[in-house]
């Protein structure tokens, strides 16, 4: 957005003269918007479907009237969509599109500390990339250390990854039809995706771990369909940073399914009894361990060889019974989350 601001101001500066600069003084806050808002809508207020987008760009331009009217002229004679663009087509790496693309399809309303751990196992530089998409304004962090993004900005991004599919670089996919995983038995180019959610419908639908054997690159992994997935996973996820299955059927992770590059599990709301049985577990560079409100959960793991866990989120997990005492051993962790555990029995000196 600053690029093509800057365009828009020198474009209008070039047509006036020095003295009318002089003369030109900046704008209080409600003349700003008046003004902003005349030439992109037409009315004295911004519609509410803009209201947050409006607010950036007014703040951004700090009552400069000449920016206040270019930004404005130039929303309203040309698709808001492909001016947003503009910030996007303008970054200057692909690792920088790739952190941007990444948080529309898995980490809006997601913790940016949380998401950066994983982006760096991608090697995304996400302190790099981060700070420049909220100065472009394709990204904002609340209050809560959480990203936000505006819904016009999220729309642009996934017409993005769309266009990109239709071109043959398809890093990101969808499944989201009832025959979807048929026609991805026939989709070329698998090899390429990083990024897919799955959110096929079919509460009893069995689903073979051969078919993510297509899949060798594949980073990021969201399933939202309470389906199973059975079979041996040897040959899957060795790239595999982050999945969120929510509703997962499994009773423990099986012994085959071992993403030695997992930074970040979510298996809320699953069936888990415990998530691995002895020391077995998915990676040793586990940094979030998320099974809340799985209400089947009687025990936690050992965390002998977790050395890098910071966050263990239990919530809601109303039959823990027992917290296992290497947990002690977690010299990284932060955060623990045990609210709603009423029925605890077994706990570390430590954590009590």
């Amino acid at each position: 957005m600053t690029t093509r601001c800057a365009d828009l101001i020198q474009q209008l500066q070039e047509d006036i003269s020095e003295t009318d600069m002089y003369m030109m003084k900046e704008l209080r806050q409600k003349e700003s918007w008046e003004l902003f808002s005349y030439h992109a809508f037409r009315k004295s207020l911004p519609p509410v479907s803009f209201l947050e987008l409006s607010v950036s760009l007014v703040d951004y331009v700090g009552g400069h009237p000449l920016a206040l009217k270019a930004l404005g002229s130039s929303l309203r004679e040309n698709n808001i969509k492909k001016i947003l663009q503009l910030s996007y087509d303008e970054l200057d790496d692909e690792k920088k599109k790739l952190i941007f693309l990444n948080i529309v399809f898995f980490f809006v309303e997601k913790d940016k500390d949380e998401t950066a751990h994983i982006f760096k196992s991608c090697d995304y530089c996400p302190d790099a990339g981060i700070p420049v998409l909220v100065e472009r304004f394709l990204l904002r962090i609340d209050e809560d250390n959480k990203f936000q993004m505006h819904n016009l900005i999220q729309d642009m991004g996934r017409e993005v990854i769309r266009e990109e599919y239709k071109h043959g670089k398809c890093l990101h996919l969808h499944l989201c039809r009832g025959n979807a995983l048929e026609a991805f038995q026939n989709l070329e180019g698998t090899d390429k995706i990083e990024g897919l959610v799955d959110l096929t419908p079919g509460t009893q639908r069995h689903v073979s771990a051969k078919n993510f054997e297509r899949l060798p690159n594949l980073r990021l992994l969201e399933i939202i369909s309470p389906h199973d997935i059975g079979g041996n996973f040897e040959r899957s996820f060795h790239e595999l940073r982050f999945i969120r299955w929510r509703h997962c059927p499994w009773t423990h992770l099986p012994s085959s399914f071992c993403p030695q590059k997992l930074v970040s599990l979510d298996m809320t709301f699953s069936k888990l009894k415990t998530l691995w049985k002895g020391t077995m577990q998915p990676s040793v560079s586990l940094n979030t361990i998320t099974v809340s409100y799985s209400k089947n959960l009687k025990t936690t793991p050992n965390f002998r060889d977790s050395k890098l866990v910071e966050k263990l989120l239990f919530r809601g997990c109303r039959n823990l019974l027992r917290v296992h005492p290497s947990i002690e051993q977690l010299s990284q962790l932060c955060h623990l989350d045990l609210n709603e555990c009423g029925h605890l029995r077994e706990l570390p000196e430590t954590v009590a």
